[in-house]
């Protein structure tokens, strides 16, 4: 028997800040990440899709799945 489930909505809570790197990149989303303020702050992994860059208690909450139930690919990401 095999078991699937997947993930349709995560949530990261930052527990600390950080001097350098630690983002949650999405690469495949669609945006120009150049023209957020805090751009120049980013490490050169997190300059490539959109990045969230953490900070003590904030929170990133995001939908893995579009409303018809399919993946959705922009939802990709990683720490770094």
């Amino acid at each position: 028997m095999v078991s699937v489930f997947l993930i349709v909505i995560s949530c990261y809570l930052y527990s600390s800040d950080v001097e350098e790197g630690g983002e949650t990149v999405f690469p495949t989303a669609k945006m120009n990440s150049s023209s957020l303020p805090w751009y120049n702050e980013l490490s050169e992994c997190g300059k490539k899709g959109l990045s969230v860059k953490p900070k003590m208690g904030d929170a990133l909450l995001f939908w893995s799945m579009t409303p018809d139930a399919t993946l959705d690919p922009s939802s990709l990401h990683s720490m770094i």
